[in-house]
């Protein structure tokens, strides 16, 4: 259980990060899909603090990476006080002319990329 009590807890957000099979035909509707689910702790002008449910750091620690590689990010941080039995948190702080969402969406599109040509060298290597 984390230690944030459910009613400090704003709405959960479901957020959706889609994966497709190695093709070069369009997306469609049956291409893999997966859900990341989490929590909204605190959102400001330069500040954001999410808690993502079921999910490993491993993730979050690539995606910390690719929000510090930004210049008008002051911070990017994994917190997860326990391992077994808290969920990580994500925070970014983020400096003028730069909100952290902003931020946040431009790392996973970049993380995504990086990953989808890792997959295609991975499989290309393989054949």
């Amino acid at each position: 259980m984390s230690s944030w009590s459910n009613a400090s807890r704003p709405s959960v957000t479901t957020g959706s990060i889609s994966r497709r099979a190695r093709s070069t035909a369009p997306a469609t509707e049956t291409d893999e899909v997966t859900h990341m689910e989490f929590v909204v702790h605190k959102q400001e002008k330069r500040l954001l603090d999410l808690e993502f449910t079921g999910e490993s750091r491993t993730v979050l620690q690539l995606l910390k990476e690719r929000i510090l590689e930004d210049d008008k990010v002051e911070t990017s941080t994994v917190i997860q006080d326990h391992p077994v039995l808290d969920e990580p948190r994500l925070v970014i702080r983020t400096g003028e002319g730069r909100r952290p969402e902003t931020a946040l969406k431009n790392a996973a599109k970049q993380l995504r990329g990086d990953l989808d040509n890792f997959e295609d060298e991975l499989l290309d290597d393989l054949e």
